[in-house]
């Protein structure tokens, strides 16, 4: 899994705090389980002061659909201001802190654990806790994006045939299934990432599927991703992973498929 980690605020933290920071970034980056990186991070964890900077790095993460946990290191104890951003998750040191945070950040779900530093709380348990709740974090997150891209194809199927009084839900689940593939995609690429594996995946069904290629187009531009679908053909043909054949859609092999290529190289070659 690969981990952002960054502080905020070390001038307004406390010994304890930054003694914190600095033992989950030793007990991270020796675990086998996590790569520490800024390049396409699977999770991100911010820590300390809740500053235009902290909330500036969530909003772009956010944005890029990566889940942010927020560990504010007590800070919300002295400041009680009020949390902009939106965390998939805050930790907390302690019941006072959540008690206070809960009064400005209630859509936010809010988890406790104490600091090795300054309880008998070991290290080797707080570096369990770390991982068990980007793991947690993680596929939650995963999952509400894939139930919001299910809901999507669904909606838009579903008002597509309104119209079409021979057709049914139920004779689209190839088309469904590239569909749902081709907006995940589309998800991962808003993080930079594109492991090959998604295409591999999708070179296959796209080999035992029987899609209706004119519906499916219809689709695609229906779900903006008509451009992205003849991209991700220009992709697979540039993988050689699939052949004419079962090309979709005509490739398109403009600048933006060209950056597309450079992420899926960049990203696992990693």
């Amino acid at each position: 899994m690969r981990i952002h980690i960054k502080i905020y605020g070390e001038k307004n933290l406390d010994n304890s705090s930054l003694e914190l920071f600095t033992m989950c970034t030793r007990l991270l980056s020796e675990s086998t389980e996590i790569d520490i990186t800024d390049h396409s991070p699977d999770i991100v964890h911010l820590f300390g002061c809740p500053e235009n900077s902290l909330i500036a790095t969530a909003d772009h993460f956010r944005k890029a659909e990566v889940p942010v946990v927020y560990s504010p290191l007590g800070t919300f104890l002295l400041t009680e201001r009020k949390i902009k951003a939106n965390f998939a998750l805050i930790h907390t040191l302690g019941p006072k802190e959540a008690e206070i945070i809960t009064r400005h950040a209630t859509k936010t779900k809010i988890i406790t654990f104490p600091s090795p530093i300054l309880t008998p709380v070991t290290p080797e348990k707080f570096l369990s806790f770390l991982l068990e709740t980007y793991k947690d974090v993680k596929q939650q997150y995963d999952d509400k994006i894939r139930e919001n891209i299910e809901r999507l194809v669904n909606t838009t199927i579903a008002h597509h045939i309104e119209s079409l009084p021979d057709r049914v839900m139920s004779s689209y689940e190839d088309e469904k299934d590239i569909l749902f593939r081709l907006l995940y995609i589309r998800h991962m690429l808003k993080r930079n990432t594109l492991p090959r594996e998604l295409l591999t995946d999708l070179a296959m069904r796209l080999q035992l599927c029987d899609i209706d290629e004119p519906e499916l187009g219809v689709l695609a531009k229906k779900l903006s991703c008509q451009k992205l679908l003849r991209r991700i053909v220009c992709c697979l043909a540039s993988e050689e992973l699939t052949t004419e054949g079962y090309y979709p859609a005509t490739p398109l092999a403009d600048k933006k498929a060209e950056q597309m290529i450079k992420i899926i190289n960049e990203y696992n070659e990693v």
